[in-house]
């Protein structure tokens, strides 16, 4: 009996089968390049920040400058253009990849809003004398009491500004007041803040480094502080030295006979 079901007629391999084009990993390379030299220039801008106004001089290594850093490169030059590399295809049509590219610049936006904002909180508003050492003050702890950072500039000529804090007073209602709203660093209680000049000579008598006393146990630290002496023609009759307590390392502040900073040099310990 012959066979009533029709035969399909042989194919080759792979005749249905839909051939993806290949990724345009040139274009792709291409758009994370201009996204990436977009990136850098506002990461020029920010390091400015850091560098002259947020974190200047030597509180950038101390304080917190290379933490901010991080946090850029992270927001700013890392997590844009790679979302760019992954996620642009020129196979697309035009709406699609401007859909692409505006949910990107919304995701690093967002991401590097909240970098800046962490590093402005936390940048450098002042330095201020306690317990035989100047300590950092960051401006989140001043904001937290609704201190307006202008005020602090009355105290002292440096920037950021140098500030000698009066003993609390045990019955001190305001001390009490400020701690019940507040809980921060000692340092960072404005009510106690008073001239830098006027009472340089109190730092002195409770803070002064002996230079020559803590050579004799790190003798390499009195060598570098008397090679400098040497290298900008002073010694150790005109000029005072206190200790400097950063957030992650610690620093010898050189002063001259009225209070005025001089130097950060590196701490013996």
């Amino acid at each position: 009996m012959p066979d009533l079901i029709p035969q399909s007629e042989p194919q080759e391999p792979g005749a249905h089968e839909t051939v993806q084009p290949k990724r345009d990993w040139r274009s792709k390379t291409r758009a994370m390049a201009i996204h990436l030299a977009l990136s850098s220039a506002v990461f020029a801008v920010l390091l400015y920040l850091l560098l002259a106004h947020w974190f200047p001089g030597f509180h950038f290594a101390v304080d917190g400058g290379w933490q901010g850093v991080r946090i850029l490169v992270g927001v700013d030059l890392v997590l844009g253009p790679l979302l760019t590399l992954l996620i642009f295809d020129r196979r697309k049509s035009r709406r699609e990849i401007t859909l692409d590219l505006s949910l990107i610049a919304l995701i690093q936006l967002g991401a590097l809003s909240w970098g800046v904002h962490t590093i402005y909180q936390q940048r450098v508003a002042a330095m201020a004398f306690h317990q035989g050492s100047l300590w950092v003050v960051y401006a989140a702890d001043l904001r937290a009491q609704e201190v307006d950072l202008a005020e602090l500039n009355q105290y002292s000529d440096a920037r950021p500004p140098l500030i000698f804090m009066r003993e609390a007073i045990r019955e001190d209602r305001s001390l009490q007041r400020a701690i019940e709203l507040a809980p921060l660093p000692y340092e960072s209680y404005a009510h106690l803040y008073a001239n830098w000049q006027d009472h340089f000579a109190d730092a002195l008598l409770t803070g002064e480094l002996d230079i020559t006393l803590a050579g004799r146990e790190f003798p390499a630290y009195q060598s570098a502080i008397e090679a400098w002496l040497i290298r900008i023609g002073r010694d150790l009759s005109n000029t005072h030295f206190l200790s400097y307590k950063g957030r992650y390392a610690n620093r010898t502040l050189a002063f001259d006979r009225n209070g005025t900073l001089l130097a950060a040099l590196p701490h013996y310990d």
